[in-house]
């Protein structure tokens, strides 16, 4: 399971890279903070770990089993990239975040998953392109309209 608060600020200045306005919400139940806030969430499976509601606002999960995800992941096409996102925390709610704002960015409705990920991979690739990073030594510097995440050992990619 992933504890998704301990990544928040990472996912913050991540999506504040593309939108500032959109709102990040994480919940411990994504279907009972949308009935409590009037959300029809349609044909939304019960068990996603996010959701883009519009106009501006994501919902994450507190707590994120990846296999659901993952195998509509691999069913899309992108079985060499999934085992990273199996092994690193990091990674996947990266792709999550980044997928959910490709819905909003993009108004792309759920129809849309296979160009949501596409999509979100292609962002992943410019965000690995600054740095490698691994769970243990993760910092995130915030700078004048922009980011910067790095290690504390600080390891560049090749």
């Amino acid at each position: 399971m992933i504890d998704t608060p301990k990544y928040q600020a990472l996912l913050e200045n991540i999506k504040n890279q593309y939108d500032k306005h959109i709102t990040i919400k994480i919940v411990n139940d994504i279907n009972q903070f949308c009935k409590q806030h009037g959300v029809n969430i349609g044909n939304h499976s019960p068990f996603s770990p996010a959701i883009a509601l519009k106009p501006r606002t994501i919902v994450i999960a507190s707590q994120i089993d990846k296999d659901s995800p993952i195998e509509r992941i691999e069913r899309c096409g992108f079985k060499n990239i999934v085992e990273q996102l199996r092994i690193n925390d990091v990674d996947f709610l990266i792709h999550l975040l980044l997928h959910e704002l490709a819905h909003l960015l993009n108004n792309w409705p759920q129809e849309h998953e296979c160009d949501c990920d596409k999509w979100a991979f292609e962002e992943m690739r410019k965000l690995k392109q600054i740095v490698k990073y691994d769970l243990n030594d993760l910092e995130i510097y915030d700078t004048a309209n922009s980011f910067l995440i790095r290690s504390k050992k600080w390891r560049k990619t090749k």
